[in-house]
Formats: C-alpha cells, structure tokens, sequence
C-alpha cells in the first residue's frame, strides 16, 4: 500500500514538473516577440501538440503572464513586472561595482538593456571630469553603433540579427557601420574576445567599450564611456577594469 502511495506520488511530482518545464518553454518561445505569436506558431517552436500549448496559454494568462494581441499570443502584464523587479535587484548588486569602475576609470559607466531594436541606460555612473560623455538617461541608444549593442548582438545568431537589424543600417555619425557584412565581421571579432567598441560611431567625438553580462535571465551591457582624446591611450587599462567589473558583478548575483 505503502508502495502505490509512493509511487503514484511519484508519478503526481513528475507530471507537475513537466507542466512547469512547458509552460516555460511557452514564455521562452513569446521573448523579443513583441507583436506576439499564434499558437500554431508556438506549438512548433516548442515541438508540442496545438491543444497542449492552447491549454497552457489559457492557464498563463489567467495569470496575467500572457495576453492575447492582434499578432497573436504575448507577455503579459505580470511577467513585466517581474522583470521589472529583476532589473531593480540588478542595479541594487550592481551599482557599488558600476561606481569602483567610474572611480578606477574616471570615465563614465553605464549598465545597458536592450528595448526591441534600441538600447536604454538602466543605470549610469557620471564622470567627475570637466570634459565627460553625460548621456540622457531617457535617450535610446542604436544597437549597431554602440558597444553595449554590439556586445548584445554578438550573443545572437547572424539571422536573427538580419531579421532584428534594417538594410542599410541608419548612419549616425562618419564612422557608423552601415553595412550588415561590415557588422557581421566586427561582432565576429566581439564574440571572440568578449568585447566590443563605439569608435566614434553613435556620436562624434565619443568613443566606448562594452562587454555583455548576462544576470537574473535577461541580457545587459555593462561599458565605459569617453571622449576620444582619452578613450584610446587608456584602451587597454579599460579594458582590464571593464572586465573585473563585469566578473565582480557575476560573483554577486551568485554566477
């Protein structure tokens, strides 16, 4: 008796865990999705029948971690504002390190997330210096024409990059890449040593190394920023703080 009781409880443990793995495999399957997929369109990303992913879909949104839009099924509210909170724990672990980088560096540091096809400054530490690169904080940034979009983009395969990413890229300054192929072989370099570079190339005068930290789920850019008179002598001691800064951010949140 003792035995059925065990293992039909068992068989109850497995069955709730398999249920939690799809439904998370649903989530995975909706992120970058900003208008949405169908469900057929789930069901094949994830390689599960159309009526499971409909009975999974139902259960998330009832929950609020999904909701249905005119392209289909999206996140929803509740996983916005837990990813919301993932980035205010973020900042709370990462800020005395972003500020031991400002002061080792004398520059100007900034933790990046990536919005769709733009970048926003989660939380920037300002140069005490005169002449200092101040960016606004509400101001979005172009992926291809910075470091910390570089770094971003680098994690993720040439296709989806193809699709993310316009023909031609917008030139923003003299020095912005504007072909996919020149990108293409810059973020091939990125990927291979683990940091990417803004010369000059989102705003003149301004240059920046970033390098790409992945925490609590969701991608960020930790770089540095100066002007270029100053960037280029110091490259290889920014390079060094950038890089404890971004290993001493992963110890913190337990990476």
């Amino acid at each position: 008796m003792n035995s059925i009781s065990t293992n039909s409880q068992n068989d109850t443990g497995r069955g709730a865990m398999q249920v939690i793995a799809r439904a998370a495999a649903v989530l995975r399957a909706l992120e970058g999705q900003k208008d949405g997929l169908s469900l057929g369109a789930i069901a094949k990303a994830i390689d599960l029948p159309r009526s499971t992913v409909q009975r999974l879909v139902g259960a998330l949104e009832v929950e609020g971690m999904l909701e249905a839009g005119p392209g289909g099924v999206r996140l929803g509210p509740a996983i916005l504002r837990l990813a919301s909170g993932v980035n205010s724990d973020l900042v709370t672990l990462a800020r005395p390190h972003l500020q031991r980088l400002a002061e080792a560096c004398d520059e100007t540091v900034c933790l990046i997330q990536a919005k769709g096809t733009t970048l926003g400054i989660v939380h920037a530490v300002i140069s005490n210096q005169e002449l200092r690169v101040a960016p606004l904080p509400d101001h979005l940034l172009q992926m291809h024409a910075t470091s910390a979009g570089k770094a971003l983009l680098a994690g993720l395969p040439d296709e989806t990059i193809d699709n993310l990413l316009p023909d031609p890229l917008p030139r923003l300054t003299a020095h912005t890449l504007s072909s996919r192929a020149a990108l293409h072989r810059e973020l091939a370099k990125v990927r291979e040593e683990g940091f990417a570079y803004d010369w000059q190339e989102h705003v003149q005068g301004v240059c920046a190394i970033g390098t790409a930290l992945y925490a609590g789920g969701a991608a960020y850019s930790v770089c540095i920023l100066a002007p270029t008179f100053r960037f280029e002598p110091a490259l290889e001691r920014l390079r060094e703080a950038l890089l404890e800064c971004r290993q001493a951010i992963e110890r913190s949140c337990g990476l």
